[in-house]
């Protein structure tokens, strides 16, 4: 990692001010520790030699802590903790005997630097200055902390030369994940390993009074130690195995087979209605005939003329009926509108209302119905979630004729409970399926995960470079085939997911979700309907409304079951799109700050990124 040119001249003052202090600090104490003969000036060298490096760690990984302009009390408690460190190391490199004074002295500085470790987390999130850099200096400082007292046990004869595996697990662990990548994936938070990192400290540190014979010394150091090897063993088991906890708690807590069933079923009636099947959907005890409107042909409309012989319905979303001036544009929530078809209505005719780049546009004399209107909602629903236009044809049938359906037929029944609830059950069912290590030209150090539903729905991408830790800075990029793969120059989706891996990579670590939401969540043949009409005239808006979406379908409760798994709840969001800021929020994560993701137009999306500011709210 290299200093960034750019950071903060206050961050850099008071960083610089804190280290000076400290290195004060670390002189007085050297000075005061010589009267007990702990201390002696080879010991005080390599002390300030350690310190040395410590203080180019953090010159160098100071941009983790952007856009802080200041260090901050938690890092200040952490570096009076890497002082300690630093002096035990020091000690230690002296050889000298330690007395019976130096060693209560080595017990008191130890309690103390033991106590700050509680201190510095708190202080971090109390005062907003949590940062990647923050999160990795404790890190890196408690493990250096075990291992100096480690050392400190074993040279005071308390316990063998064993001992100094527990300062050096931690090492041998992060060693062993450059030859396997998959032990350098994030874990998440864990009880456990505090619990066992605070056991560990407490007892060499005791192992180091006086009244503390040998042999119960190397008792409670054997102890803490089966645990720390516990601890990584069971970490290590989880990274192997390359599952969650949540995955984990499975065996003992299956997911209600209710959930599974529910998936199934959204998930077959959007394969029928893809390819142009009928479906029965059931809603408040009534059950209706449900197609697609885009696939209708004139086979499916004489076969509903049989099944329903009743009056038909054309539902449409309320935007598309406004563009079609058969209802006024919506001001509030979403809602649908329900059209009562005509006798002998042709299948071109109700393509083309669904269709606005029909080739041709024809017009029907229809009127607005009322009722139905939570099944019209839900069809509506599985229609987009299906990628197909959102228009759908709705006929009512007795509870015998459905009955039948399924029974003689192998109709397909759905509910409509079943279809709104499925986005947050198949989120909730996300588990990670494959895991690689993929080098990227702006980012080497680069594993990418995969995440699928349980219905076998399509998968979210996980991009994680580097090893993020605590505030992770964090991109959402929704999938673009024309400019990520294509490098279409419509839009800005390929600059901000090239930009985004390059700006990670800058900073250290973090993860770019890829998620699976062509155009705005409206799927990729929209998304080209909708260029078409913006050839027309329309903006990015305006286009989806015309073809009745709403501007923006997309939804990020897969990105927060994604980063839950992953171990992050508090995260630094790179995004101009405050919705998104306030859509990861709602589904339960902490974005403690936004961090700002813009790049120039190109000369061909000027329009598009001018409404992006204007309409949708993006700060460019």
């Amino acid at each position: 990692m290299r200093p960034h040119p750019l950071l903060p001249r206050p961050l850099l003052f008071d960083a610089g001010v804190q280290l000076l202090l400290l290195a004060g600090g670390l002189g007085l104490a050297s000075l005061a520790l010589t009267p007990v003969e702990a201390l002696g000036w080879r010991g005080a060298i390599v002390a300030f030699a350690l310190y040395g490096v410590i203080a180019a760690f953090i010159l160098n990984g100071l941009s983790h802590h952007a856009p802080h302009h200041r260090f901050g009390l938690a890092n200040s408690v952490t570096l009076s903790r890497a002082a300690a460190a630093a002096l035990f190391v020091g000690i230690v490199g002296d050889g000298a005997s330690l007395g019976e004074n130096a060693r209560w002295v080595l017990v008191a500085i130890g309690t103390v630097a033991l106590l700050l470790d509680g201190v510095d987390g708190w202080a971090a999130r109390r005062s907003g200055l949590a940062s990647a850099f923050g999160a990795r200096f404790d890190m890196e400082v408690d493990a250096l902390f075990i291992l100096a007292l480690s050392a400190l046990v074993q040279i005071t004869g308390q316990a063998g030369p064993w001992v100094l595996l527990s300062g050096f697990l931690r090492y041998i662990f992060v060693g062993a994940g450059w030859v396997w990548p998959r032990l350098a994936s994030p874990l998440p938070p864990s009880l456990r390993r505090k619990a066992i990192c605070v056991i560990q400290g407490a007892v060499l540190v005791t192992a180091l009074a006086p009244p503390v014979g040998p042999d119960l010394a190397r008792f409670l150091c054997l102890g803490a130690l089966a645990l720390l090897i516990y601890s990584f063993a069971a970490d290590g088991v989880w990274l192997v195995a390359g599952t969650s906890k949540r995955v984990m708690m499975a065996f003992l807590q299956p997911t209600p087979a209710l959930d599974a069933r529910l998936l199934r079923r959204v998930d077959h009636a959007i394969t029928d209605a893809r390819r142009g099947a009928f479906f029965l959907l059931h809603h408040a005890g009534q059950a209706f005939l449900v197609q697609a409107a885009e696939t209708v042909s004139s086979e499916s409309l004489a076969r509903l003329t049989d099944l329903a012989p009743g009056q038909s319905f054309l539902v449409l979303t309320r935007r598309r009926a406004a563009a079609l001036a058969w209802a006024a544009a919506p001001t509030g929530p979403k809602g649908t509108v329900l059209l009562r078809l005509p006798g002998g209505v042709d299948a071109t005719a109700l393509r083309d209302l669904a269709d606005p780049t029909a080739p041709t546009q024809t017009r029907l004399s229809v009127t607005e119905a009322t009722g139905f209107d939570g099944a019209a909602d839900a069809a509506i629903e599985l229609v987009k979630l299906a990628r197909l236009l959102p228009a759908a044809i709705l006929a009512p049938v007795s509870a015998a004729e459905a009955q039948r359906l399924g029974h003689e037929e192998g109709m397909l029944s759905v509910g409509s409970s079943d279809i709104l609830a499925y986005q947050a059950t198949a989120s909730a069912s996300l588990r990670q399926v494959s895991e690689a290590r993929v080098p990227l030209a702006d980012a080497i150090d680069t594993r990418i995960l995969a995440f699928r539903p349980s219905d076998g729905g399509i998968e979210h991408i996980a991009i994680v470079i580097g090893r993020p830790a605590g505030d992770v800075l964090v991109r959402l990029h929704s999938e673009c085939f024309t400019g990520d793969l294509l490098g279409s120059l419509r839009c800005d989706c390929g600059d901000q997911l090239r930009g985004a891996i390059a700006e990670i990579a800058e900073v250290g670590s973090g993860v770019l979700l890829y998620l699976a939401q062509e155009g705005r969540g409206i799927g990729l043949v929209n998304k080209l309907r909708a260029y078409e009409l913006q050839d027309s005239g329309h903006d990015t808006i305006d286009a989806n409304e015309e073809l009745g979406f709403d501007a923006d379908e997309r939804v990020y409760l897969p990105a927060a079951e994604m980063l839950r798994q992953l171990g992050f709840t508090r995260v630094r969001l790179l995004t101009n799109n405050p919705e998104k800021v306030a859509a990861l929020t709602r589904c339960g994560i902490a974005v403690i700050e936004r961090v700002p993701h813009i790049f120039p137009a190109n000369g061909h999306n000027d329009r598009y990124l001018r409404t992006k500011a204007t309409r949708s709210g993006h700060l460019l």
